[in-house]
């Protein structure tokens, strides 16, 4: 007798013999790890599916997929790079995209005051150092301080990119729990907004003019809580807590 089963990553119907069910096997799509569910009582059989691949080593290769994993930009979730919905959130273009509550000023603030309390923390001790050394005075101490502040603010970045890049968040809205989505497709907002137009962009523009700065802040306490740089970069933040 054939099992017919959707994998639950990418949604493909497979086909496997009813001899294995328990089995664990790889899916052909996109290889993620599926278990082969029990036979049911089936008037008819189709056989219009593809074969699921066997995995009879599954302890040995349950591990080999992570390294074509990817985080869920949703939940943060390990899913495979081609499936099309994460089996956790449900997230993707096939799936009931889950409604959030917008994030409040409040809270927008408090990320804000989180992202700030992390970049002192991570080149305070490289400030320090340099402050200690007198104008650098003490040119030993000054280039400690130097190399301190240079990998702190390397660290920095680098850690802020990977939490927009894999969470469409930054170090703050990691911690209070908000994160930045695309306004029109109702989803974690991709790279270039969340980082090139809303950090990148935005910072250029409050240099330029001071003026823009205090608009921006001042637009939070619209109806929709946008910032003029979401407006910008077309995106808007919610609670996920």
């Amino acid at each position: 007798m054939t099992i017919r089963f959707d994998c639950q990553f990418c949604g493909k119907t497979l086909k496997a013999d009813d001899s294995k069910a328990g089995k664990k096997v790889k899916c052909p799509e996109c290889e993620g790890l599926l278990t082969i569910p029990e036979p049911q009582n089936e008037p008819e059989v189709y056989d219009s599916g593809d074969d699921a691949s066997d995995d009879d080593g599954a302890e040995e290769r349950e591990s080999e997929p992570r390294s074509k994993m990817v985080a869920c930009a949703m939940c943060g979730e390990p899913k495979p790079r081609r499936a099309k919905v994460c089996p956790y959130c449900g997230d993707g273009p096939k799936a009931k995209k889950k409604k959030y509550p917008l994030a409040t000023p409040v809270k927008r603030l408090l990320g804000a005051i989180a992202d700030s309390v992390a970049a002192i923390v991570v080149v305070g001790p490289g400030l320090g150092l340099l402050i200690a050394s007198g104008d650098g005075d003490d040119s030993t101490l000054a280039g400690i301080g130097v190399l301190l502040l240079l990998v702190g603010i390397m660290a920095l970045v680098v850690l802020q990119i990977y939490l927009l890049l894999t969470r469409s968040q930054s170090i703050g809205k990691f911690l209070v729990k908000t994160q930045i989505f695309d306004y029109e497709e109702r989803v974690p907002a991709g790279f270039v907004k969340t980082f090139l137009l809303r950090g990148v962009v935005n910072q250029i523009l409050g240099t330029i003019c001071s003026l823009y700065s205090l608009i921006d802040v001042l637009m939070v306490f619209g109806d929709e809580h946008r910032c003029l740089h979401d407006r910008i970069a077309g995106t808007y933040v919610v609670d996920i807590s």
